[in-house]
Order: structure tokens, then C-alpha cells, then sequence
């Protein structure tokens, strides 16, 4: 989660120094393509989708609050403005529309698109005078070539202007960041949370080794087994195989196998998604404590 926050900081960094240049009164539309860049990130997470849902929802029962508690027609389509043109969820659909959708019909056509096709549902601003300004550069084109994409070319460039030329749409991506950003860090500060809590375990020489809580979905081990002394001696010290061969009496394949089918079993019967005996070549057997908090229950 933290790289792609990382990704989409990035992106946004981007788009932010293309944005100075139009503020600068140079009209550079690179900054449609940097816009497509982050919603490409955005459209391909669930996190982000579910967190743009649940805005969508929210802001839909504060409209209808207003609506409920304001009998001027005024007032409620002036609060309601303030309230879409306010929301994460309001401000993603429309450069969503103008942008990501629009861009992707190009890309994804196998044939050649007409200029309505391409602009759908996209708000263009003076429509009328690209119409016009379209109608003779048709004429011209047919004209002087016969290239048949040059109309879905003048379509997507019409597109990408409207959107460098206007400053609603920097307002609309500046909301879309400060609103995703905190909230796609508390994910994964919770994520870090959970990943870091430990499986409580207990070893009962009773019920057998369950997760606390979960006892019938306990492990069960014979209370005098060789396996449950084992597990008992790793829980009291890592050791070499060397150490648990001398100190149980077993052969090394035969202790082996039990470790193996320790971890097996643990897993099936415990319900767990680790194993409970880990090896490594300088410390050789130890239980898992990095994921378990283990007890034993005498």
C-alpha cells in the first residue's frame, strides 16, 4: 500500500509541474496524459474503488438530507453543488469521464472510432465552436488526404485541450489526491497493525494445540508423544538437529519427518496458515514466534 502511495504522489507530482506551466500562461497538454497516468493506478485498485463507493453513498445521503430539510429550490441545488463539488466521489467521475474513458476508446478500438464515439458523455467546453472548427478542418482533410483516423485524432485532441484549458478539472484532481492519500494511509496503517499481531497458540496437554479460543479446532497430540516433547524442547530453546536427536532418542529422518508432519498437521487441524516449526542453517529448529504467541497449558 505504501508504493502505491507512493506511485500516485508521483503521478500527481507530475501533473502539479504541468499545471504550473498553464498557470504561467502556457497551455501544455501533457497534462491530460498525466492525468490518464494516475487514473490508470486508481482504476486498477479495489481499495480505491471501494473507498470512492463508499463516498459516492455518503455524499448521496447528505444530498438527500438537504433536500428533506430545505423546501427552496434554490438552496438545495446551491447546497448541493457546494456538497458533489466538494466529494471525492463527484470530482473522480467527472475526470473519469473526460478523461480515462474517452482516452481508453481510443486505445481499446479495434476499428476507427467516429468523433462521437470518442467524445460520449465528455463535457466539452465552447462545443458548438469545435463543431464549427471541425467542419472545415473535415473538408480540408478530405481534401488533402486520405488518411481515415485523422477525425478520431482531431476528436481525442479536442478532448486532451478541453481538459488542459480548463482550471475546474485541477481543482477536481486536487481534491481527488488530498481525499484518496490519508485514507489509503490509515489502510495501510491498519494493514501493517494486523500483519504485525501474533496468532495467540496454546499447547494443552489436554485438548492438543489450538489457536486460544478456537479449541474445537485443536490439533490433537498424545500427551506422553514424542512429537509433543519436541514441540515442548523447541519451546524452551532453539536446537540443532544434532541436540533433539540426543535429547529424544530418535534417529535424524525419523525426527525430520515429525517436524514435517508437525507443520502439516498444525496447519490442517489448527486452521492456521503458517507452520509452527521453523528451520534455519544457523540456528536450526525454533518455533514460529514471529507469527505465534505461544503458551503452554499444562
Amino acid at each position: 500500500m505504501d508504493t502505491l502511495i507512493s506511485q500516485l504522489d508521483q503521478k500527481y507530482e507530475k501533473y502539479s509541474q504541468k499545471l504550473i506551466n498553464n498557470h504561467n500562461g502556457n497551455l501544455d497538454e501533457n497534462i491530460f496524459y498525466n492525468a490518464y497516468d494516475y487514473l490508470c493506478i486508481t482504476e486498477k485498485q479495489p481499495k480505491i474503488r471501494e473507498i470512492i463507493e463508499k463516498d459516492r453513498k455518503d455524499t448521496g445521503i447528505k444530498i438527500k438530507k438537504i433536500i428533506e430539510q430545505n423546501d427552496s429550490k434554490e438552496a438545495q441545488r446551491d447546497l448541493k453543488r457546494r456538497i458533489e463539488y466538494n466529494s471525492l466521489s463527484f470530482c473522480y467521475d467527472q475526470v473519469l469521464r473526460d478523461v480515462y474513458i474517452p482516452k481508453n476508446k481510443v486505445i481499446n478500438s479495434e476499428k476507427l472510432l467516429s468523433p462521437d464515439e470518442i467524445i460520449g458523455a465528455t463535457h466539452i467546453h465552447w462545443k458548438e465552436f469545435w463543431d464549427t472548427i471541425y467542419f472545415f478542418l473535415k473538408g480540408l482533410i478530405f481534401l488533402f488526404t486520405d488518411r481515415k483516423d485523422i477525425p478520431m485524432n482531431i476528436a481525442l485532441q479536442q478532448i486532451i485541450h478541453n481538459f488542459a484549458s480548463q482550471r475546474k478539472y485541477s481543482m477536481y484532481f486536487e481534491t481527488i489526491h488530498t481525499a484518496l492519500k490519508p485514507q489509503l494511509l490509515e489502510i495501510h496503517t491498519q494493514d501493517k497493525e494486523l500483519s504485525s499481531k501474533k496468532i495467540r497458540i496454546i499447547i494443552d496437554d489436554k485438548k492438543g494445540i489450538y489457536e486460544d479460543g478456537q479449541e474445537q479446532t485443536a490439533y490433537e497430540i498424545g500427551k506422553t508423544s514424542k512429537r509433543l516433547k519436541l514441540i515442548k524442547l523447541l519451546k524452551s530453546k532453539e536446537c540443532h538437529l544434532a541436540i533433539l536427536v540426543s535429547s529424544l532418542y530418535q534417529k535424524e529422518g525419523a525426527i525430520i519427518n515429525s517436524i514435517s508432519a508437525i507443520n502439516k498437521l498444525f496447519r490442517e487441524k489448527a486452521n492456521q496458515s503458517y507452520d509452527l516449526i521453523n528451520h534455519s542453517d544457523s540456528i536450526g529448529y525454533y518455533l514460529n514466534t514471529d507469527k505465534f504467541e505461544i503458551k503452554i497449558k499444562e
